[in-house]
């Protein structure tokens, strides 16, 4: 058995969720449990990860069908019901591009946190995140990363919280923020790209998600004290154009 819960949030997912699934086989079939909240999707998802389960016969799983609407809530109800010590969450349309790393990582690793690199794939751009220890992040220059692609023990949770649902788009970065900002936390950085993100999300998805994301991130720096949020919002946006590559 495999000490990690692997937790995956669906919504109409039936194009990719099969891929993503495919991706992260090595580490179910080690014994990672599988937490699957879904949405209530009207496409046949549901009916596709069953197959999944059946044809792998994937031993250590739960399907969750959320109640409340919302993409924190479905987060929350993933860590409530996960059974391991250490958690990882996968988008449904992104890929664990090295699970033997996580695998051994999860084996051996102490540290509270794990950072892998990470590209975030677009149409026609994709950004990376590689960070190499704790000096790559920068609070204060709003060099912060995402919250794909880490592996979080449990008691991390327990220390410093959940997703707040009171934020449409970013209670991640307010997350982030808060485990960045808190002491006696251990952090370890793997040198592996071991998780690809598809852009297009929730965050990503037209002019009314940038305004709501906007306002939400200067509403998350003044609600724990940092000066100047406007401008740090800004900062945080141009910061990634250095992070952007031509596919």
């Amino acid at each position: 058995m495999l000490n990690l819960s692997l937790l995956i949030c669906t919504k109409n997912s039936a194009k990719s969720i099969i891929s993503c699934l495919n991706s992260a086989l090595p580490t179910l079939n080690a014994g990672a449990e599988l937490i699957i909240v879904d949405g209530r999707s009207s496409d046949n998802t549901i009916k596709l990860v069953l197959e999944f389960l059946e044809i792998n016969n994937i031993n250590y799983y739960q399907f969750i069908t959320q109640l409340n609407y919302g993409l924190y809530e479905a987060f929350n109800l993933a860590i409530e019901n996960s059974n391991r010590q250490k958690l990882l969450f996968l988008h449904s349309d992104d890929i664990l591009k090295n699970s033997y790393t996580l695998i051994a990582d999860v084996r051996s690793s102490t540290a509270d946190v794990i950072f892998y690199g990470i590209e975030i794939e677009g149409t026609f751009l994709r950004r990376k995140w590689h960070i190499e220890n704790i000096s790559s992040i920068n609070v204060k220059s709003m060099i912060i990363p995402p919250h794909a692609g880490i592996l979080v023990c449990r008691k991390v949770y327990c220390k410093i919280g959940k997703f707040r649902t009171d934020y449409k788009i970013a209670a991640d970065f307010d997350w982030m923020l808060r485990l960045l900002l808190t002491s006696n936390v251990s952090f370890s950085f793997s040198n592996e790209i071991t998780y690809i993100m598809k852009s297009g999300g929730v965050s990503n998805s037209g002019f009314i998600s940038e305004f709501t994301k906007f306002s939400e991130d200067v509403r998350v720096l003044k609600s724990l004290g940092f000066k100047f949020p406007m401008y740090k919002v800004f900062r945080k946006k141009f910061n990634k154009l250095f992070q952007l590559k031509k596919v």
